[in-house]
Formats: C-alpha cells, sequence, structure tokens
C-alpha cells in the first residue's frame, strides 16, 4: 500500500518538475527578447539616480560587450588592466562587473631564403586571435597596437611574432567614451570583491 502511494508521489513530483523547467524555458526565451530589445533601441532613459555606496557582494561576468557598456554606463568606477588580455571591472548597481578579452600574440614561422619564404606555420591560442591582430582590434572596438618581433631561428625556421598591446591611455579614452565617464573615473587596475582573491 505504501509502495502505490508512493508512485502517486513520485509521478506527482515528476510533473511539477516538467512544469517548472517548461516554465524556466519560457521565461529564458522572454528574458532573452527583451534583452534584444533593449540593446538594439539602446539604454532607456533614467531618472537621476543616488550613486551605490554599498560595497558589491556578487560579480558577473560578462562574454559580451555590449552587454557590459549597457549595464555599466556611467559607472562611477572602472578599471582595466590591459597585459596579455583586456580585463575591464566596473562596479554598477552593487554589483561587480567583469569584460574579459584576450589580447592576441601569434608566432609565424617561415622557411627559405629572402623572396623564397613561405609560411611554414601560424600558432595561436585561437584562430580568433588571428582575426583579431588581422583587423587591429578587439572584439569589443578597442584599437591594437600591432608590431613585430622577431623571436629568432627553431629548426632552420625564422620565427617571427606579432604582439598586439593597448596602450594605457588609449584604453582610458575609448572606456571613457563607451561607457559615457570621466578618464578620471577610469583605473588602471582592477576592482575586486573584499575576501576574494
Amino acid at each position: 500500500m505504501g509502495s502505490d502511494r508512493d508512485d502517486k508521489a513520485f509521478d506527482v513530483l515528476d510533473m511539477v518538475i516538467n512544469f517548472l523547467r517548461e516554465h524556466e524555458k519560457t521565461l529564458d526565451q522572454l528574458i532573452y527578447r527583451v534583452e534584444e530589445a533593449l540593446s538594439e533601441r539602446g539604454p532607456p532613459p533614467e531618472a537621476p539616480r543616488e550613486p551605490s555606496t554599498r560595497a558589491p557582494g556578487i560579480s558577473v561576468l560578462l562574454k559580451k560587450w555590449r552587454d557590459f557598456r549597457r549595464r555599466c554606463s556611467g559607472a562611477r568606477i572602472i578599471g582595466f588592466i590591459a597585459d596579455n588580455v583586456l580585463k575591464v571591472t566596473a562596479i554598477a548597481e552593487g554589483v561587480l562587473h567583469v569584460y574579459v578579452e584576450d589580447i592576441p600574440i601569434i608566432e609565424i614561422r617561415y622557411s627559405g631564403e629572402d623572396k623564397e619564404k613561405k609560411i611554414a606555420g601560424i600558432e595561436a591560442d585561437e584562430v580568433g586571435l588571428i582575426l583579431k591582430a588581422l583587423r587591429g582590434k578587439l572584439d569589443c572596438g578597442l584599437g591594437l597596437d600591432v608590431r613585430e618581433v622577431e623571436a629568432g631561428l627553431v629548426d632552420g625556421e625564422t620565427v617571427r611574432r606579432i604582439v598586439c598591446e593597448v596602450g594605457s591611455g588609449a584604453a582610458r579614452e575609448w572606456l571613457a567614451t563607451e561607457l559615457g565617464v570621466e578618464p578620471s573615473s577610469i583605473l588602471e587596475g582592477e576592482l575586486k570583491l573584499r575576501g576574494v582573491d
């Protein structure tokens, strides 16, 4: 008798779980549509708000620059690091927002002499980095300084390294324009949550 009751309870529980899954899918679709509509129209006009003085308790890693820009426009404090990656951090609405994008470094191996040189291979962590170097800018739109450095000979092949860099001043000016803030609000460094490394 207890087994029949347990089976019915599991059936009801299974039905509730399936209902919640469908509801979650519907909500995800609605949220996606709203975000897309907002990103197409730009941010809605906002009433002036008091700057948040509370320390953030949560951080969000955003994969798309447009989402970061939309959420962090007008942030009071913004940090950036531009070494091997561009990492931008900003506190908005009590949340630490983070955007990270790799800065390309590419190695090209040549074989042959002078006019007979042929590319023997190209090495990069991912194909997208090669495209960024060729375009001379990151996916977020920040321009890159591209320079070529001869790295030496390896197994009879000349190795040249294409190094892309982001100047601190150029990054600060670009971020100020993108986020609608004064350059003095942008610090070269990383904002972090307290107690988190």
